[in-house]
């Protein structure tokens, strides 16, 4: 499976925020903390001759709000990090990701997809997951879209063909 890209921009998106249960339902409590992981990533990727930008969400948005920062930010690949406590809301991001352009080559990382990978790469929309720390693996996923060549020897990742069938790379540390 290979990745076309037009432009090299590599895009993360970071809903940072958390929800605490009330008597009325789910409530979002802010955030707005720094993400190493997504700071580390974002400098080995620019090595890599990608412009990268950085989606960070403090708050839930709503549809139309979403698509007006993807028209900003108009990303070839995104790297979505995802923690459990937001899975949900970041499944429908990668809806609306797939419903705004489907070409955009959706990715997620973090902690919930090296923990329960089976139930995220099931997700609608979603193209792959990263297993584990993703320095490493990045670079050889990079090198392979850059060199236009398949992207399913690169370690650590479960990809996902436009049938649904995923395969799933030796880890890649």
């Amino acid at each position: 499976m290979k990745i076309k890209v037009k432009g090299k921009k590599f895009t993360f998106v970071y809903p940072d925020f958390e929800y605490s249960i009330t008597k009325k339902g789910l409530k979002p409590e802010p955030g707005g903390w720094y993400h190493e992981g997504i700071a580390q990533l974002a400098a080995i990727i620019e090595k890599k001759g990608w412009k990268v930008s950085l989606i960070h969400l403090t708050k839930p948005l709503k549809y139309n709000e979403y698509k007006k920062l993807l028209d900003k930010h108009n990303p070839d690949i995104l790297g979505f990090s995802i923690r459990t406590g937001v899975r949900e809301y970041g499944k429908k991001l990668i809806k609306w990701t797939d419903k705004y352009n489907s070409r955009i080559f959706k990715l997620v990382g973090s902690y919930h997809s090296t923990l329960w990978p089976e139930e995220v790469i099931e997700w609608q929309g979603l193209d792959a997951i990263c297993i584990g720390e993703a320095e490493n693996p990045i670079i050889k996923f990079l090198d392979a879209v850059n060199k236009g060549k398949s992207i399913l020897k690169t370690g650590s990742f479960w990809i996902k063909d436009k049938k649904g069938k995923f395969t799933k790379t030796r880890l890649n540390v």
